[in-house]
This record gives structure tokens, C-alpha cells and sequence, in this order.
């Protein structure tokens, strides 16, 4: 049985400047989810506590350091809590393309994507091998990052961050 809008959970994600995230009834690519921004929408929008302007800050460093590293990185879906109104999340849970640098010593770029930051929980996709092992783990991570774990049936939105 098709629910009519009227019947179904809207959730609008933190920063209030994204459109309402509707459950999909129909095709809209416009105002679906996953939302594409740049970074500097990214903190704007989301970095509205002290808490995420510091998770934000964060994950910027840690972007500056992988990049130091020798990943090339593209871009950064952010889902889970942080993509909600909840003012104190407790982590960004991101999944990172990448590819690494020509110029890149491999093994210091591997041991830099191993590393565990505080407060960020990043997964990573390579974007210059096979193609459909990059759209595996995305469509695979991107599930997890949608549903509320705490079983209220909302859909959260996703985000593509252009780093």
C-alpha cells in the first residue's frame, strides 16, 4: 500500500538550509537524498554547536592529513546523526573516495587511512579501480548511514561533501 505524503515521516536535517527529506514516493533527483554541497556549506550548515563545529574541525584536519598522506580526495558522504537536528552527536560517520597520489609512497598513505581520530568514524572507497567495487561499498555504507538505529522509522538524509 503507497502512503500518501500526508501519512509519512519527514525529517528535516540540522541546519534547517537543506529541502525536507521526503521518503521517496516518486523519482524527485532534485531534492533527494543524498544532498550535494562544498565543504564550506558543509560547516555552515552543520556546524551549528560547539560540539559539530569541533567534530567539523576535526574531520577537517584529519581531511589535511590524508591529503599530506597521498590521497587525492574527492568527496565525503556524511550520514548518521550528524545529518540531524541532534545537537551533540556523538561522531561524523563519513565515507571517503579516494585515490592515491602517483607520486605517493603506498605504504605511508595505507598506514594514514588506518589511523582512528576521536569523534570521526570514516570508512574509505577507492574511485580509480573497478568501478563496480566503488559502487558496492557505497551502496553498501550508504544503508547504514539512511536509518535511525534507534527504530523510529525515519530515514536520515545523506550528504556528499565536495572536498
Amino acid at each position: 500500500m503507497t502512503q500518501s505524503p500526508s501519512d509519512q515521516t519527514l525529517h528535516r536535517p540540522a541546519g534547517g538550509g537543506l529541502p525536507v527529506f521526503e521518503p521517496m514516493i516518486g523519482p524527485n533527483l532534485r531534492r533527494s537524498s543524498p544532498h550535494l554541497i562544498d565543504w564550506a556549506e558543509f560547516e555552515q550548515q552543520f556546524g551549528t554547536s560547539d560540539i559539530r563545529a569541533a567534530l567539523i574541525a576535526s574531520l577537517g584536519a584529519h581531511l589535511a592529513h590524508l591529503k599530506g598522506s597521498g590521497l587525492t580526495l574527492e568527496a565525503a558522504m556524511i550520514g548518521g546523526s550528524f545529518t540531524t537536528e541532534t545537537p551533540a552527536p556523538g561522531d561524523i560517520d563519513a565515507l571517503l573516495s579516494y585515490r592515491i597520489a602517483q607520486e605517493a609512497e603506498i605504504e605511508r598513505a595505507v598506514a594514514a587511512m588506518g589511523e582512528k581520530v576521536e569523534g570521526l568514524d570514516i570508512r574509505f572507497v577507492p574511485i580509480d579501480g573497478d568501478a563496480t567495487i566503488s559502487m558496492k561499498v557505497i551502496a553498501f555504507f550508504a544503508t547504514p548511514y539512511s536509518f535511525d538505529k534507534n527504530g523510529s522509522g525515519q530515514m536520515r538524509p545523506l550528504i556528499v561533501v565536495r572536498l
